[in-house]
């Protein structure tokens, strides 16, 4: 190595030392290391993974679309998966309890209005549809999406604030196949209550 002015720098000493010969272990010892590596064990071994949510459904069939948050309609998502084996009274107890903490928010000022509950079919069906997207079987790189309503539920929507599309949160459940072409298709979403939503917030963001 070169130090300033051009001169070699000193070479590094390096000293090396024998390792000391490990001692024969006794009986006593023996069972200490055992302990300690069951310990190791023990910690090393990684959780088990919680329940898994299924994956959020798309909001509308999609074409040729790629994720960018530079356009309008993209959006951030949320999911929420209760207990498996949740009831249905459990259920929409948990969404008045979800109302509830909404409410809450409105009332310091972090978002602007949670709406009513509803059960409504007719609700359910236009605000918490899920989608079984599938590729299009005569077009190459292009898919379609199979509407899925929800087969019951308890949902309310959420103003974030202005320009905010509307959030709509709660708990829904979905059949296990429903009609597609001359048969069924299933719809791969468990039977258990869930929730994905999403708004639009590309314009919100012009307000900073």
């Amino acid at each position: 190595a070169l130090m300033g002015g051009g001169q070699l720098a000193p070479p590094l000493a390096l000293e090396f030392k024998a390792a000391p010969s490990p001692a024969t272990p006794t009986a006593s010892s023996r069972k200490n290391l055992a302990a300690k590596s069951s310990a190791a064990k023990t910690i090393s071994t990684p959780p088990k993974p919680p329940n898994v949510c299924p994956a959020p459904p798309l909001p509308e069939p999609t074409r040729n679309r790629k994720a960018d948050s530079s356009v309008p309609w993209a959006s951030p998502s949320t999911t929420v998966c209760p207990p498996t084996g949740l009831s249905a009274r459990r259920a929409a107890a948990l969404v008045r309890r979800l109302h509830a903490i909404a409410s809450e928010f409105v009332a310091v000022g972090r978002i602007t209005e949670a709406h009513p509950i509803s059960s409504d079919r007719i609700e359910l069906g236009r605000w918490a549809n899920a989608w079984r997207v599938l590729p299009h079987p005569d077009e190459p790189d292009t898919s379609f999406g199979v509407q899925i309503a929800p087969a019951a539920g308890w949902i309310f929507p959420v103003d974030l604030g202005d320009d905010s599309g509307l959030l709509w949160l709660g708990l829904r459940r979905y059949p296990a196949t429903v009609p597609h072409g001359t048969g069924t298709i299933a719809t791969r979403l468990g039977p258990r209550w869930q929730c994905s939503a999403s708004c639009k917030t590309h314009y919100a963001s012009l307000h900073g």
